[in-house]
């Protein structure tokens, strides 16, 4: 496995141990022009982007940018020769930073604070058909185009509604893809606990909103 692959492994057991319930980890989640190494999701979106001793800071302004817009917490995860540089960047505060020396050992130097998200960032966590399938029971919504449906669908929600309907979205779509890779990292199975996506595994139908368990959420009209 590469240095990346060893760390991301590592950082899996730690969320493992340290987040007992109601979350899971997903590895390599595209969002528009990024993709993350790791997102997180509890009651937060919590991103994590893993910089090992072969990498380099050159990309960190634009990925940091893109990853702020569309997660409440940000976490360089990097190797402990990048730190001196990370503490020195103009671009870090909210973010965390967790040092990793060669034995793959982390050392929080720097915890992540909580950023305000925009409602409208979080549509970096669905697809065009995911909105459309949302709005199932809306009328007219078979008729909607993409734009019209994000538009019916970003002003239906207010932030804190937005913010737990994609929360309940990715459990959701992710939830059975985060148990097998928890499962193949107990066993060891390291290299097939990375890949991306599981190709044989199909994702849970989304939920559309008037369909939403009532503790959770109001009637849609």
């Amino acid at each position: 496995m590469s240095e990346a692959d060893k760390i991301k492994i590592a950082l899996f057991k730690r969320i493992f141990k340290e987040i007992k319930q109601n979350y899971i980890a997903v590895p390599e989640l595209s969002l528009f022009s990024a993709v993350a190494d790791m997102v997180v999701v509890n009651g937060d979106i919590h991103i994590y982007e893993i910089k090992s001793k072969v990498d380099s800071l050159s990309r960190l302004k634009a990925q940091l940018s893109r990853y702020k817009s569309c997660a409440d917490k940000v976490t360089v995860v990097a190797d402990e020769k990048f730190i001196p540089q990370l503490l020195d960047h103009p671009d870090m505060e909210n973010i965390g930073i967790i040092s990793v020396n060669n034995r793959i050992h982390f050392k929080i130097i720097k915890e992540a604070t909580v950023s305000e998200m925009n409602g409208k960032d979080y549509m970096a966590y669905w697809t065009a058909t995911e909105i459309k399938e949302s709005l199932r029971g809306f009328k007219g919504h078979t008729k909607m185009t993409s734009e019209q449906a994000k538009e019916k669908f970003i002003s239906t929600l207010n932030n804190e509604e937005m913010k737990k309907i994609t929360i309940y979205k990715i459990k959701e779509k992710y939830g059975y893809e985060f148990l097998e890779r928890k499962r193949l990292i107990k066993n060891k199975e390291y290299e097939k606990a990375l890949e991306s996506r599981f190709l044989n595994m199909k994702f849970k139908q989304i939920t559309p909103l008037k369909m939403l368990p009532a503790y959770l959420f109001k009637d849609f009209e």
